[in-house]
């Protein structure tokens, strides 16, 4: 019997994936000016979340299961909500900047960028980084390839005759053009060379709040961190 149920466990773990499995007690505003909801588990963990598209953590309810995993980096983690089918990314519990971004980037070209970051420069907050700012910063890597390059590029991003991603048509705000553009330079085989990119821009956590485009010009330009 205490084989079996070991066995089990055992199973357990490895379908999560190196996730754990927690269940939602509450979910609380604290009223942070960054990210204002924090999940709170059965077990005691508080997890701050950041927002992502279209999932409002008001509609998480007590007694909903939940993966916990770890994220693309040192720092954060990926809380599915398995009753929903949501995703968040959230850090442990902690008070946040005032000027963090409200919305983090969670695709899957973002997440190969943030792979790739963690293993060249490993001091990078580019997970923190607002889209608005790592739109100039991929503008800024596109006006740097040359021609066959740029093709390569404009065919991988599959834009609309008006210049929009498809799945972005008709929606405000640079959350989803930023992760359409990460997913374009994965599928055109250039996220290397743009993690590169990322790295050189250090590691201070700063967002575009003020002007991206002023920051860009700047001498040290550390503004994506």
């Amino acid at each position: 019997m205490i084989v079996s149920f070991l066995a089990a466990l055992l199973l357990a773990a490895s379908a999560l994936g190196g996730c754990e499995r927690d269940t939602l007690a509450a979910v609380v505003n604290d009223h942070d000016r960054a990210a204002a909801y924090v999940l709170v588990t059965t077990s005691g963990r508080r997890l701050r979340a950041y927002g992502q598209d279209f999932i409002n953590p008001n509609e998480w309810r007590a007694r909903d299961p939940l993966d916990i995993c770890t994220g693309d980096d040192s720092l954060s983690l990926r809380v599915r909500n398995v009753r929903r089918k949501e995703d968040l990314v959230t850090e442990t519990h902690r008070r946040t900047r005032a000027d963090a971004p409200l919305q983090l980037m969670n695709g899957p070209g973002f997440r190969a960028l943030v792979a790739r970051v963690a293993a060249k420069c490993p001091t990078s907050r580019v997970r923190y980084s607002t889209p608005a700012a790592l739109l100039e910063v991929e503008e800024e890597f596109e006006e740097r390839l040359d021609s066959a390059a740029t093709r390569r590029l404009t065919a991988a991003k599959h834009l609309t005759k008006s210049g929009e991603y498809p799945r972005c048509a008709g929606r405000d705000g640079a959350s989803c053009p930023a992760n359409a553009a990460m997913d374009a330079l994965e599928r055109a085989g250039f996220m290397e060379r743009f993690a590169k990119a990322v790295c050189a821009h250090g590691d201070s956590p700063l967002s575009d709040a003020g002007g991206v485009g002023s920051r860009l010009s700047a001498s040290r330009p550390s503004y994506l961190y």
